[in-house]
């Protein structure tokens, strides 16, 4: 059982920021392995949708709602939901 259920929506877009700086730094990397880097953007962002459906379960089960979120927080959560998008044209 989670001890602290009201933590976890922090903990979830923290993951989410994190995962956006590893995808984001894949994204802009120049040379090296091409489908190693894909592979990562790939799983990436695969992670952050999971988070952001995970996310926004949680705090509809809190009753919780995303606008309570600050205006950075709601961004980077457009990102996770819409960076992965992007990939295509890598």
């Amino acid at each position: 059982a989670n001890k602290f259920p009201e933590f976890l929506p922090e903990a979830l877009y923290r993951k989410i920021e994190i995962t956006q700086h590893v995808f984001l730094s894949y994204l802009n990397l120049r040379g090296g392995d091409k489908n190693e880097r894909k592979e990562i953007l790939k799983q990436s962002a695969k992670l952050m949708r999971e988070d952001l459906r995970k996310l926004n379960s949680t705090l509809k089960t809190q009753g919780r709602e995303l606008d309570k979120y600050n205006f950075k927080t709601r961004v980077h959560l457009w990102m996770a939901a819409n960076v992965p998008g992007f990939m295509k044209f890598i």
